[in-house]
């Protein structure tokens, strides 16, 4: 990275998005945070109109707060103002879109639709704003470790790899969408 990286992260105050915040605050990059904790909630109008203005002069958005659709709003209001420009957004998605949930789960339609609202917007002619969603499986947050899942999940490290990763590569290269889950063994761990 040659200059200063300025990066917002909805949901910066549990789980990955404080991870990645604290992880970015570290690099000594310029890095705003969005919470309900500090009265920006997505899904109300008026966080979504002051989100919009304080993240339009970042460079990086971490789409990872979820409440219902105002993910995908917050997407699209966030690409319409950096459409034409050298930006990248990363959703937080979920492999939850694929079905693999065999209960009624309105959070795998609701992110389901994130993956396919990326899609379009990539295929959207002369863009120039990157938009990448990761999919993870079971992340191993307290959230997560309070609902005593079993299998396996990813670590906050490797998701903070994984996105440091993405925002590395050549601006010439993106990547739109990568799923992730956690293996039990692999040769060698």
């Amino acid at each position: 990275m040659g200059t200063q990286l300025k990066v917002a992260i909805t949901g910066h105050t549990a789980g990955l998005g404080q991870a990645l915040f604290d992880h970015f605050t570290r690099k000594n990059f310029i890095v705003a945070g969005f919470s309900r904790q500090n009265n920006f909630n997505i899904s109300e109008r008026e966080s979504q109109i002051r989100l919009l203005e304080q993240i339009t002069p970042c460079d990086l958005f971490i789409n990872n707060a979820h409440s219902d659709w105002a993910q995908i709003g917050l997407l699209y209001a966030v690409f319409e103002k950096w459409q034409n420009q050298s930006k990248h957004i990363i959703n937080i998605g979920s492999n939850s879109g694929d079905g693999i949930k065999n209960y009624i789960h309105s959070y795998a339609i609701q992110k389901n639709a994130l993956d396919k609202a990326t899609e379009q917007l990539n295929n959207i002619k002369d863009s120039v704003c990157r938009v990448t969603t990761l999919r993870p499986g079971w992340i191993s947050t307290e959230r997560i470790k309070e609902m005593n899942i079993s299998e396996p999940q990813l670590s906050l490290q490797e998701m903070i790899d994984v996105v440091e990763w993405l925002i590395e590569l050549p601006k010439t290269v993106h990547v739109s969408t990568i799923s992730l889950t956690a293996r039990t063994k692999c040769n060698g761990y």
